[in-house]
């Protein structure tokens, strides 16, 4: 990955704070990694009963929006991911809860 080893471990961090607040105590967190077209791609899913519609949109406001407030849900992962040049992430429901996925760029 295009990073120090205290950038990755900083957006990595960050990709799991994010995501832990809504899961459900006690149920399933899937971690998985894959490679995809350039990129090494982290994934967190979270079983969750309930993702109610404005804690998601403050989510999906706080990556893809530039947040107000530096607490906001989503603003340390996207303060994380401006440090790391080409890196995204993209959070989404699932049938059975949330995942947001971290999109960082290999190296050369």
């Amino acid at each position: 990955v295009a990073a120090t080893p205290d950038q990755l471990e900083d957006v990595l961090l960050a990709l799991f704070r994010e995501v832990i607040d809504y899961a459900d105590p006690g149920n399933e967190m899937f971690i998985r990694t894959m490679e995809s077209s350039g990129f090494l791609l982290a994934e967190i899913e979270v079983k969750a009963r309930h993702v109610k519609e404005p804690a998601y949109e403050r989510l999906w406001d706080g990556i893809y929006r530039s947040p107000a407030d530096g607490d906001a849900p989503g603003a340390k992962l996207r303060k994380a991911m401006w440090r790391l040049p080409g890196s995204f992430a993209t959070v989404r429901k699932t049938k059975k809860g949330l995942a947001l996925t971290l999109g960082l760029p290999k190296g050369a």
